[in-house]
């Protein structure tokens, strides 16, 4: 009888209440049959049908949660996957921008650098330029023309 009960609970089949399996009102074999015999006996008979009926729901009803709790576990398993994916590349793509702006911000720099460096050196060109520029022309009094000491106008390094 344990050994019963210990099998049905491997297979998750609930547990036979040993006191249902005691058949009652049982007859000698040296009894004769009355009349209500036959009566117990479909009583009984309808009751043990119910009863193996209830086993078998029961263990449907196992099965089936079974099933579902299996599907529900894949089906969370593989939302999490998709969901993690998912937020890897919101991370990867936050990752980007946050570089994006700081390489702008550098290039901007650089640029505002690279402005401030030329436009000292312009300046200080056009301040030697116009040194060298009042000189030639006080050589070259006719000489119109203001160029730079490598022949290039004055205004090409304010261009650039």
């Amino acid at each position: 009888m344990t050994e019963e009960i210990k099998e049905s609970s491997k297979l998750n089949i609930p547990a036979i209440d040993p006191n249902e399996l005691i058949v009652r009102n049982t007859q000698g074999s040296t009894a004769g049959s009355g009349s209500g015999d036959f009566h117990q006996y479909r009583t009984y008979r309808r009751k043990e049908y119910f009863r193996l009926e209830k086993i078998d729901r029961d263990h449907k009803e196992v099965i089936k949660q079974e099933e579902f709790q299996k599907r529900r576990e894949e089906r969370i398993l593989k939302e999490s996957l998709i969901t993690a994916k998912k937020a890897s590349k919101r991370n990867r793509l936050k990752q980007l921008k946050k570089e994006n702006k700081k390489l702008q911000q550098l290039q901007k720099q650089l640029i505002k650098d690279q402005n401030n460096n030329s436009n000292d050196k312009s300046n200080d060109k056009s301040n030697d330029n116009s040194n060298s520029n009042s000189n030639n022309n006080s050589n070259n009094g006719s000489n119109n023309n203001s160029n730079n000491k490598d022949g290039s106008s004055k205004y090409n390094d304010i261009i650039k």
